[in-house]
């Protein structure tokens, strides 16, 4: 049995607009992947006009505006504030599924979205954002990146098990 299939649009700044079809109910995350986006290059999601956080469920017919970064570490002047900001410290594990724990903890700011921490953290470790699959807290209780991290707070970041085929991915897609 097929699932249920949508249609979604993709736009990114500079390029014609892209259809990709998925399962109902499935995430912006899964359709800019379904549509080749490189995840460790994205900025922002607006849906509709609306931003969003890539774990946001679509519906049939959304329009998603993707922004990208030009430069790795590139840092925007909305970022480059005076204003004063906090340290978290929060612990990251990156494990595939079902293999054994390894624990670290990194220092943050509390101005930084859940997003930006977990991509960081990723690409310190060498490991993409396409292979991103959740993020638990201690308890083992799913974290989305609208959620905000807890100072102190020890998080798993689980990637896929298998390796993602990126036959559909640009490398060179960085604008």
């Amino acid at each position: 049995m097929t699932p249920e299939l949508m249609k979604v649009s993709i736009a990114k700044l500079g390029t014609s607009i892209q259809e990709v079809e998925i399962a109902v109910w499935s995430t912006a995350m899964d359709a800019l992947r379904k549509a080749g986006f490189n995840l460790d290059w994205v900025v922002s999601v607006k849906r509709n006009w609306t931003v969003i956080t890539l774990d946001a469920a679509l519906t049939a017919d959304d329009v998603l505006l993707i922004s990208m970064t030009k430069v790795k570490g590139w840092l925007d002047e909305a970022t480059a504030t005076e204003t004063p900001v906090n340290v978290l410290k929060l612990s990251f594990h990156i494990v595939k599924e079902n293999q054994p724990e390894v624990n670290g903890q990194v220092a943050f700011t509390d101005d930084m979205s859940t997003f930006d921490i977990i991509k960081q953290v990723m690409n310190s470790k060498g490991v993409s954002l396409n292979d991103f699959k959740e993020i638990k807290d201690a308890e083992g209780n799913a974290v989305t990146f609208s959620d905000k991290l807890v100072d102190g707070g020890s998080y798993k970041i689980v990637i896929s098990d298998t390796p993602r085929s990126d036959e559909n991915y640009d490398e060179d897609d960085e604008d």
